[in-house]
């Protein structure tokens, strides 16, 4: 894995090498598990109860009609990017994963279309070229020609005019919503930094 090593055979083979191990890793990872929990930590398996070690992760889920092409160009840019970083020394350490679903009635829903794909990213922070991966993703999906949307509840770094042109009038639908609910903003319980930054209300 060395960037320097002037033989590409044996950058190929240490590139394969640490193929074959991160395989062995995630295989052990995904294999049947006897855990008790409420419904998310059974999803996600993070200890709820006592301190665990299983915190430094990021992820970001991006989602596309299941149809469209920048689909299929997302993915491949990922693979690009992920095979560039390896043979420069570092590595994503983590796993992406495509889940289809059928659309969603909510306003705001990331499931738009029939059918939807959503591509999950999700990586170990401290290992060299997971974050920058990650980052990667994120940058490529908030490209106005890929226009993928982001998951409400992971990570997140839209501004309010990629929120207006992703969802338009159902956005200005959920403001009315929220509008009637808050007493136009006086009742300001769901008001964040974040919500004000994504242009969920209106400020």
């Amino acid at each position: 894995m060395d960037p320097n090593e002037p033989d590409p055979l044996k950058r190929a083979a240490g590139l394969l090498a640490w193929q074959l191990f991160a395989y062995k890793v995630f295989s052990d990872e995904q294999k049947d598990h006897d855990y008790d929990a409420i419904s998310y930590a059974m999803m996600d398996r993070h200890d709820y109860k006592n301190i665990s070690c299983e915190v430094n992760v990021d992820s970001v889920e991006v989602f596309f009609n299941a149809i469209d092409d920048r689909l299929i160009t997302f993915v491949d840019a990922l693979l690009c990017y992920e095979v560039q970083q390896e043979f420069k020394g570092k590595a994503f350490v983590g796993y992406a994963s495509l889940r289809f679903m059928k659309p969603t009635r909510a306003l705001l829903g990331m499931q738009k279309w029939e059918p939807s794909c959503s591509v999950e990213v999700a990586c170990l922070r401290d290992v060299s070229g997971s974050q920058e991966l990650l980052d990667y993703a994120v940058r490529l999906a908030l490209d106005p020609n890929i226009n993928g949307l982001l998951h409400w509840g992971q990570r997140n770094d839209y501004v309010r005019p990629q929120v207006e042109f992703r969802y338009g009038a159902a956005l200005t639908d959920w403001r009315a919503a929220l509008a009637a609910i808050t007493n136009n903003g006086q009742l300001n319980g769901f008001s964040s930094e974040f919500t004000r930054r994504t242009g969920l209300e209106v400020v």
